[in-house]
């Protein structure tokens, strides 16, 4: 892995830019409005712990993956976020389930794919249960597979993964973006919020203008997507921003009336 590469520096360096600018617009109409307290300071000491957790990713990556215990490594998966990753897309999956009998149209479709997708994630991490009961990997995918895992994600080229991990950072930015300036400003109904991708990008706006840790948490994800240093770890973190919605905007459409 090169902590040098131009491509995922200049990726890296731009998301990191326009995060930082969001946060700052955040939390400094916070302080404006209210002074010092806790939406204040929460989102500045996740953000500080997100950061210092991403350059011990970065130094284990680069120092012979001696933290293998906490981020994994490239033969041995069961790192203390490798399981999180699994807990949260687990949780994630079991809201989404809960979301899809609640909404119709495109929502159900969504929140249905999002449900199948968190399962099949965790599946894959959780190597079809090969961590928990031990089973030894069928021959022909020992042949192919860099952990010799039962998984198919660990088959694939990982440029692959940088791919599409620069595609769905800088999608998350943009979906951020529009939803903290231009929608969750006033108060929805319940059946608005059900309502179509406006509905959700309502809901994604109250969650990251009324969260304490929505934003810099969506923002963290997507801009350490963006290098190959830090994806067992940006995984997480993107793990916990689907869950942390998910279960958002199921609260969301169940408040009492």
């Amino acid at each position: 892995m090169s902590i040098s590469d131009p491509i995922q520096l200049l990726a890296f360096g731009i998301a990191a830019i326009i995060s930082a600018l969001m946060i700052g617009v955040q939390i400094y109409a916070r302080l404006s409005r209210n002074g010092i307290n806790k939406a204040v300071v929460y989102p500045i000491l996740i953000g500080m712990l997100i950061a210092i957790f991403a350059g011990l990713s970065a130094f284990h990556n680069k120092s012979g993956e001696i933290l293998a215990w906490l981020y994994s490594s490239e033969t041995i998966d069961r790192g203390v976020f490798e399981w999180g990753t699994v807990l949260c897309l687990v949780t994630a999956c079991i809201f989404a389930i809960k979301v899809t009998k609640k909404v119709k149209g495109i929502q159900q479709v969504l929140f249905l794919g999002l449900a199948l997708v968190s399962f099949f994630v965790a599946g894959e991490e959780l190597s079809w249960g090969q961590w928990v009961f031990y089973w030894g990997t069928p021959d022909i995918l020992t042949e192919i597979n860099r952990q010799q895992e039962t998984n198919l994600h660990n088959i694939a080229n990982p440029r692959v993964y940088d791919a599409l991990y620069y595609i769905m950072g800088y999608t998350m930015l943009g979906l951020s973006f529009v939803a903290f300036f231009f929608f969750g400003t006033a108060k929805k109904s319940i059946s608005e919020l059900k309502n179509g991708l406006k509905g959700l990008l309502e809901s994604g706006g109250q969650w990251l203008r009324g969260s304490h840790v929505g934003l810099v948490v969506i923002l963290s994800a997507a801009t350490l997507l963006q290098h190959e240093l830090l994806e067992e770890y940006a995984e997480f973190v993107l793990a916990l921003v689907v869950m942390l919605f998910i279960s958002h905007h199921y609260k969301a459409i169940n408040k009492p009336t």
